[in-house]
């Protein structure tokens, strides 16, 4: 049995109406489908123990979800809640073949802080990449050390992220995660003095026919 975070839930029988009355007691509906199931499966599961694990696994961690007797590992595809209250409202889960390629959206999280002398204004670009792999080989989330940014101008871009074996990015290696940029006090004092030295180098001299 895998070691992914783990969720028990129960057959769905209730609908309408009745719904209402089950979320409030903290259960919510739910739905798993994909390749893994013959057809999707109605389910319903704790809206407390579906937040403990979705806080830890993401949507790019498989879990596993227990339905009786059964358990298949899945991604947490879809999250709705409450526009204003927050509250689950209903969850979907993706079941993939683990023995297939499938593509997932990962999470980039940045930890550390730039050179205290570089001066420059930290500009924060994706915030996560679209990846394509094998379930079990797909990362919870992209870890970037901001502590090698030390000039300005320097970058990190997707193409420096650190990959899995078998874990293939498809968002474009161009695109930037985080840059170091001038700060607004730096690129004005810089344009000021570009300025003085155009106004300088345009100054017309004396009058020669005086």
């Amino acid at each position: 049995m895998s070691e992914y975070e783990k969720l028990i839930a129960e057959p769905r029988t209730i609908k309408g109406k009745e719904v209402k009355k089950m979320r409030r007691a903290g259960i919510v509906p739910g739905i798993i489908y994909g390749p893994a199931v013959a057809k999707p499966e109605m389910i319903t599961v704790s809206a407390r123990d579906f937040d403990a694990v979705y806080q830890h696994a993401g949507s790019s961690s498989l879990i596993d979800v227990s339905v009786g007797s059964i358990a298949r590992s899945v991604f947490i595809r879809h999250v709705e809640r409450h526009p204003i209250k927050r509250t689950l409202v209903h969850t979907e889960f993706y079941a993939p073949n683990l023995d297939e390629l499938t593509e997932v959206t990962v999470s980039i999280v940045t930890f550390g802080e730039p050179s205290e002398f570089s001066g420059g204004v930290l500009n924060h670009g994706r915030t996560d990449v679209h990846v394509r792999g094998l379930p079990a080989a797909i990362p919870q989330q992209f870890e970037v050390d901001l502590t090698g940014l030390v000039n300005v101008d320097d970058a990190i871009l997707v193409s420096d992220l650190v990959v899995p074996e078998g874990v293939e990015i498809l968002t474009p290696g161009d695109e930037v995660i985080v840059r170091l940029s001038a700060s607004q006090r730096v690129a004005q004092a810089t344009s000021t003095e570009e300025g003085s030295t155009d106004e300088s180098a345009t100054e017309p001299e004396g009058d020669t026919h005086a």
